[in-house]
């Protein structure tokens, strides 16, 4: 139920553009209603957050409204629930850089000395799931024998540069491991010389070719190298989000219209001057503007918080979209000055972000 004393603000649906055939617009409204269940209204927030609908009296949470100056767009427009648990949605906000302090821990080059502003704030309903995926990269490598001699004899020698006892004290602790290690690829180490030898003396002759192949063969052994798993590095997490907007009013229409225009002005550079000069370059681009990305919910006084359970997301850029008018048949509501609006317009977006996700972030919520 709503706050006491907040007004309801409903709007009558539009109609259909006439001699077009149409799903119901009941329906279509129904539909809206349900995609957007998810979806809270109120103003007020952590940090600098508005979230879609409602105006309450002013809480803790609640920032000044001069602290309210970016753009601020939201679908839906005002969704009474009516629900008496907490509702879900997802904040996107467009980020604009200039040189500044930049945030502690910012490791991208992106990010680092930069001053994050954001100028649009883009609230939406929490879609039906979220995906979050982690990767680590690895790599099959050979390794020699003579390479792993090597890096046995290396490490030792590493253990009495810094060892703290003394080189003396250190090196005949060390000696016994190198002799070791020595006895244990003494075995491999002159097989695999031998057959290197066969093969550099004996294989240039005439008619020799293969000569190494041949004698393994006959001896029905092969002298093969260890294949070793190697961490090579973490992967950049992306998200995808897919979002379909049904307006019921005329307000619905043009505000699913500036969404769609916002993340695509977002995501698009624009010609600039040169890395020298003053004039505009049909050369040079600017870097497209990035996101902060949020999912937030209304506890049950109302009041705007992240939710801890659902991964925290680092800054992104928005590297793909894709946006589809009407569903199994294109429709469409009767026209106003600005157009004829459609009824049905679906949204894909996917994410990248330009920081990697380190044990140090995980432990943090990312």
């Amino acid at each position: 139920m709503p706050p006491p004393g907040h007004t309801v603000r409903t709007y009558k649906p539009l109609k259909p553009t006439s001699g077009v055939d149409v799903v119901a617009n009941d329906a279509a409204a129904a539909k809206a209603r349900e995609a957007a269940q998810g979806s809270y209204s109120a103003v007020g927030g952590q940090q600098d957050v508005a979230v879609p609908g409602r105006q309450l009296p002013p809480t803790d949470s609640t920032p000044t409204p001069s602290r309210l100056t970016k753009k601020i767009l939201q679908f839906p427009q005002n969704v009474q629930t009516g629900r008496p648990t907490p509702s879900h949605y997802i904040i996107f906000d467009r980020i604009k850089l200039s040189p500044g302090k930049g945030s502690e821990g910012d490791k991208s080059i992106t990010l680092q000395d930069k001053k994050k502003t954001s100028v649009a704030q883009i609230a939406l309903y929490m879609p039906a799931s979220v995906d979050v995926g982690y990767e680590t990269q690895y790599a099959d490598t050979a390794v020699g024998a003579g390479a792993e001699l090597g890096a046995s004899i290396a490490t030792s020698i590493k253990n009495i540069a810094t060892s703290k006892e003394g080189l003396i004290a250190a090196a005949t602790e060390q000696v016994p491991r190198i002799t070791t290690a020595l006895g244990k690829a003494g075995g491999d180490m002159a097989n695999q010389f031998a057959l290197d030898a066969l093969t550099s003396v004996v294989g240039i002759l005439p008619g020799m070719g293969g000569l190494a192949e041949v004698a393994q063969l006959k001896a029905n052994k092969v002298i093969t190298d260890k294949m070793e798993l190697f961490f090579k590095g973490v992967g950049r997490r992306s998200f995808e989000y897919e979002f379909t907007f049904i307006p019921t009013s005329k307000e619905d229409s043009r505000v699913v219209n500036e969404i769609v225009n916002e993340f695509k002005l977002a995501m698009l550079p624009e010609y600039t001057s040169g890395l020298f000069t003053d004039s505009i370059s049909d050369r040079t681009l600017t870097v497209p503007d990035l996101f902060d990305i949020k999912y937030m919910y209304l506890d049950e006084n109302y009041r705007t918080r992240e939710n801890r359970y659902l991964n925290k997301i680092t800054t992104c850029y928005l590297t793909n979209m894709s946006v589809k008018y009407g569903s199994d048949r294109y429709t469409a509501y009767r026209p106003d000055d600005f157009g004829a609006p459609p009824q049905n317009t679906s949204v894909s977006l996917t994410f990248q972000e330009v920081e990697i996700v380190t044990r140090e972030r995980a432990a943090k919520g990312f």
